[in-house]
């Protein structure tokens, strides 16, 4: 806990790894609670699951370095799809949503939903 009252859990990156193409990059999760015990406590708005990398980066599952450096996707998609797909299909199904973050630096750090 911050002193702000936001919360993080971070999970060990070593353990999870993504390959694309001939690179492998690894990632783990992590949570973020922005104001912790505080209202209004719902996933998407002031929880917020994200993946952090070995380039210390954040961002959802498949937004890797080089995904973002050099636009070296999984699935010949783009960093832009990869986000708004995760968002569209887990963010509020999920329960601690995952897909919200990658909307929100999609949008500019706004959240538009």
């Amino acid at each position: 806990m911050l002193a702000s009252g936001a919360g993080i859990l971070l999970d060990r990156p070593s353990q999870y790894q993504i390959t694309v193409g001939d690179v492998t990059s690894y990632h783990g999760h992590m949570l973020i609670d922005i104001n912790g015990p505080k209202g209004p406590n719902i996933a998407g708005r002031d929880l917020f699951h994200a993946e952090f990398y070995d380039d210390g980066s954040i961002d959802v599952l498949g937004a890797t370095p080089e995904c973002k450096s050099k636009g070296i996707c999984s699935e010949d998609s783009s960093l832009d799809d990869i986000r708004n797909d995760l968002f569209n299909k887990n963010c509020f199904s999920s329960g601690y949503a995952k897909g919200c973050i990658g909307k929100i630096i999609n949008d500019g750090w706004q959240m538009n939903y």
